[in-house]
């Protein structure tokens, strides 16, 4: 309830859940009350809904996965050499049940037609065992710097 000359919408209030005391789980959920507060205090709350909600807070773990590098739209007759490499493993960390699904880092690298050397930085991407891509997990380091010889300068 508020007063005729208080406009009152959604971004009048603001809902908060207390995870303080939350043990994070990957098996169970755990219901929080639900705070509202109003952001005018001429606003008055009478009844809100929902007032509890289910969470699952999981436990944040890490695990060591390999680089993967994947030659993107590589041109025809150009052929990239092995790749070197800063970092051939990254730290993965996330929700249990994600990282878990993690098995691998692709760096994706675009070969120039012009058949010059790859000398570059690439962002890492986390992917499943079947390379679909996950998200909502950090890798670390995010890049890797990958050099790799291009076209007719590569040895067999």
């Amino acid at each position: 309830i508020a007063p005729a000359d208080v406009p009152v919408s959604q971004s009048s209030f603001r809902a908060t859940a207390d995870l303080a005391n939350i043990t994070p789980s990957e098996t169970s959920s755990t219901l929080v009350k639900v705070q509202l507060a109003a952001d005018d205090p001429r606003i008055q709350i009478i009844d809100y809904r929902p007032q509890q909600v289910s969470v699952n807070l999981q436990p944040i773990v890490h695990k060591q996965v390999g680089v993967v590098v994947d030659y993107i739209a590589v041109p025809s007759g150009v052929q990239p050499g092995t790749p070197v490499l800063s970092a051939s493993t990254v730290d993965v960390s996330g929700a249990s049940s994600i990282v878990r699904s993690v098995a691998y880092a692709q760096a994706g690298v675009r070969v120039d037609s012009s058949g010059l050397d790859v000398n570059t930085d690439v962002d890492l991407v986390a992917r499943d065992a079947s390379g679909t891509q996950i998200n909502y997990v950090t890798l670390n380091p995010r890049t890797v710097h990958v050099q790799a010889l291009v076209g007719s300068q590569v040895r067999s």
